[in-house]
């Protein structure tokens, strides 16, 4: 967002045509006629940044810095993945597989785009995230009874992200389920 031209954070000018959707969406939610019509089919990431305005009042920064962390968690849980993927796959410690995957997840141009504009996109990387590390470490980790529940409800919440924001994208993790349970099955 920019703040040149006499913008403010709390009425910022959004140069991306989906960021000032998902803002005026957010304003609408809350009860602010802004006089700008809003075409959106899903309102789930409007609703999620009116709620967080109900927090911190209306600003451009909350919802921004929710994006960052979630693009901060996402590579952090990408390195987790990694390395509960490759463990005993290779001689590299787990520590040298997850740095080298947080640095490539790192470099990825759209997961630092994703976090620095007001996009969806942020909190999706993230559900998928979660349902990744949680799969991966029901596979491929031995797990007590208790860390299976926190597993579980790390899948969940990835599915509760997914379905609030994008519905149809549910599928994918009942695919990658069902993938990482065979793999299991077959101890590739």
């Amino acid at each position: 967002f920019t703040v040149h031209s006499g913008a403010t954070t709390d009425l910022p000018l959004l140069n991306n045509p989906d960021s000032h959707r998902f803002y005026y969406d957010a304003l609408l939610t809350m009860g602010y006629d802004q006089g700008v019509t809003v075409d959106i089919k899903n309102h789930g990431y409007g609703f999620l940044i009116s709620q967080l305005w109900h927090i911190t009042g209306v600003t451009i920064v909350a919802p921004m810095v929710l994006n960052v962390l979630a693009m901060l968690l996402s590579i952090l849980l990408c390195g987790g993945i990694a390395w509960r993927m490759l463990r005993g796959e290779t001689t590299k410690s787990g520590r040298w597989i997850a740095s080298c995957a947080m640095i490539m997840s790192a470099s990825v141009c759209y997961f630092l785009n994703s976090g620095t504009l007001l996009l969806k996109e942020a909190f999706l990387i993230l559900a998928f995230s979660l349902i990744g590390f949680s799969i991966s470490s029901l596979v491929k980790m031995p797990t007590s009874r208790r860390r299976c529940v926190k597993m579980i409800l790390m899948f969940t919440l990835g599915v509760l992200i997914l379905s609030f924001l994008r519905f149809n994208f549910l599928i994918m993790p009942i695919i990658g389920a069902l993938i990482l349970m065979r793999w299991q099955k077959k101890h590739l």
